[in-house]
């Protein structure tokens, strides 16, 4: 969405105050002025007003990536892309459900060592924080038993927390998922914390997909999960 301020007559004096004015504001809002007026960017929050999420995706992944080791590598790449007119991290899933292997969850990540926020430095203390999320999922991701999402974080010797597990079910399709977690030094219901895990000592985030387990099946789970943003 763009807005025009078309500047139809004004004395020469006032002109240039109002541009000046203009031009003040545009700078922080990525604004470009033409011979006819201002127009505002639409930013990646859809609205004209500045993204402020540690990671907003409005231009580009910020870093993020794949994992490609261990037994998370359901998610097989990750991608700049559009969703609902916003900058998003698009992910391709490729879960195989009960594969016995690497491929019944999945992660999209980023080592804040190599790629931290704007004005961030690693590691950072996240003890007591919360950390949060926005996902989209099709309804390739809705079954029985119910597939779920989770949001992580990993300290300075990758020691994982993951917050509790939540399902996506039959209304999420195609909705945007808040994921919140507040980080602790103790394992969260329904999550995950590896042992001597400090969260005062945080370099990397992500968020996890993962298939449903309690059927004997190998169904594949195909599809691109959206993220709209990781922020604290």
């Amino acid at each position: 969405m763009k807005y025009k301020l078309k500047i139809v007559s004004l004395s020469a004096v006032a002109l240039i105050f109002c541009a000046g004015l203009i031009l003040t504001s545009a700078c922080s809002r990525k604004d470009r002025v033409t011979e006819i007026g201002v127009e505002i960017e639409n930013d990646d929050n859809g609205n004209g007003t500045p993204d402020t999420h540690k990671y907003s995706f409005s231009s580009s992944i910020q870093g993020w990536e794949a994992q490609t080791g261990g037994d998370s590598q359901g998610i097989t790449g990750v991608a700049h892309a559009t969703e609902d007119g916003s900058g998003v991290l698009a992910c391709t899933v490729e879960m195989v459900r009960n594969d016995g292997g690497n491929f019944s969850k999945g992660e999209a990540w980023v080592d804040m060592q190599n790629e931290p926020p704007a004005g961030i430095t690693a590691p950072v203390d996240l003890d007591g924080v919360e950390i949060s999320a926005r996902i989209k999922v099709g309804a390739w991701a809705v079954s029985t038993p119910s597939n779920g999402v989770q949001v992580f974080v990993k300290d300075s010797l990758w020691r994982s927390w993951y917050s509790g597990w939540r399902n996506i079910e039959g209304a999420d399709e195609d909705e945007w998922i808040e994921l919140t977690a507040t980080v602790t030094d103790s394992q969260p219901a329904g999550g995950w914390m590896d042992g001597g895990f400090d969260p005062e000592d945080i370099i990397a985030v992500g968020v996890k997909i993962g298939a449903g387990t309690g059927v004997d099946d190998d169904a594949n789970i195909d599809g691109t999960m959206y993220i709209d943003y990781f922020d604290w």
